[in-house]
């Protein structure tokens, strides 16, 4: 919906994929009108105000929809799922052809989420330091779009062995 001008006398519009279209086709007067739904991708909105000089100007809205998730990806780690390193490296990436990537959120057992900016991430992500024991990461690749999708990556550390000190 818009709000017309006073003057106006007709409106034309248009739904498409041309960023710069100019509809031209006389609709009649009305201020607002339902398109059909319109599919994943961008798609461009064009309004024409016509008035008693002629028409005017387009006005042009850009709309991006997205419905599809990231793509899916893996987890993994170059020193293997159990080591004796309480803060591995783990490595996973997404992708987003629509949006792009907007974060990671990430979380080790049932610790609370953390977030890494979709811009700032590497491919590399250093997780916090935990016990000896069995962990679980959880990522979330999340879209800019607000669409998500999720891996998790089980891992064990084992603990070093107690030092063993001799005097002699």
């Amino acid at each position: 919906s818009w709000e017309l001008p006073l003057d106006t006398t007709a409106v034309a519009t248009a739904l498409n994929s041309q960023p710069n279209h100019n509809p031209s086709t006389n609709e009649g007067l009305f201020d607002n009108k339902m398109f059909p739904a319109v599919s994943d991708g961008v798609s461009y909105l064009h309004i024409r105000f016509k008035n008693g000089a002629g028409w005017g100007e387009t006005n042009h809205y850009r709309i991006a929809v997205d419905t599809k998730a990231p793509v899916p990806f893996e987890i993994t780690s170059s020193e293997g799922a159990t080591s004796n390193n309480p803060a591995p490296t783990l490595n996973f990436n997404s992708t987003d052809a629509l949006s792009g990537i907007r974060e990671y959120r990430t979380k080790i057992d049932n610790d609370a989420w953390l977030s890494v900016s979709g811009k700032d991430y590497t491919g590399a992500y250093r997780v916090g330091a935990k016990e000896p024991g069995k962990h679980r990461l959880t990522v979330q690749a999340v879209d800019n779009a607000g669409n998500s999708i999720e891996n998790t990556f089980d891992y064990e550390i084992i603990a070093l062995p107690s030092p063993t000190l001799t005097f002699s």
